[in-house]
């Protein structure tokens, strides 16, 4: 189980309290381990994306970013936080909260905003063959960037690994048609 599911699985249990807190700039996966390792469950929201790991590679790899950079969420009892161990430890740099004092944040509300904006999420597979950042999915408007339909909008139908099947005007008809995603892009 990780941690993040561990943390997930904690969310349920009414007795926990659950505080958010910031870490050093680009240190969230450090802290997110460092907290599993003093049992203190930890969740980092984050999502999958495909990316190339450098730019010599031309094979895209799933990546998982944090969602919210410098932000995790702890869970503990209600009387006994272990806040010092967590500031202390240099694995926080400090606990959000309103006029001094640490805002808790009920499980529920958690798991609800969570849900709401997507976190824990995986990147559709049909992704791994599309432009970075110009990712869509089956039901979008995307514009031909390269080719015979190049500049026009067109529907998205269906998409089957590296192929998006569209409904375009060619020769004076809707027809769909059958069109690598690298030559599609989603319109903003």
């Amino acid at each position: 189980m990780t941690l993040n599911e561990r943390a997930m699985w904690a969310m349920g249990n009414a007795d926990l309290q659950w505080y958010a807190i910031q870490t050093a700039p680009q240190q969230e996966w450090k802290a997110h381990v460092a907290l599993g390792a003093i049992n203190v469950p930890a969740l980092l929201p984050s999502k999958s994306r495909w990316r190339r790991e450098n730019r010599y590679q031309k094979a895209k790899k799933r990546i998982r970013y944090a969602l919210i950079p410098r932000l995790l969420f702890v869970g503990f009892h209600p009387g006994r936080e272990r806040f010092r161990e967590v500031l202390v430890g240099h694995i926080a740099q400090s606990v959000i909260g309103v006029a001094g004092v640490p805002a808790a944040i009920q499980g529920r509300t958690l798991a609800a905003w969570l849900r709401q904006v997507g976190a824990e999420t995986e990147a559709p597979k049909e992704q791994r063959h599309m432009r970075t950042g110009a990712e869509f999915a089956a039901g979008d408007k995307v514009m031909v960037i390269d080719g015979a339909l190049e500049g026009r909008i067109v529907d998205v139908k269906s998409i089957r690994g590296s192929n998006a099947r569209v409904l375009a005007d060619w020769m004076l008809a809707a027809r769909e048609i059958e069109v690598p995603t690298m030559m599609l892009e989603k319109i903003q």
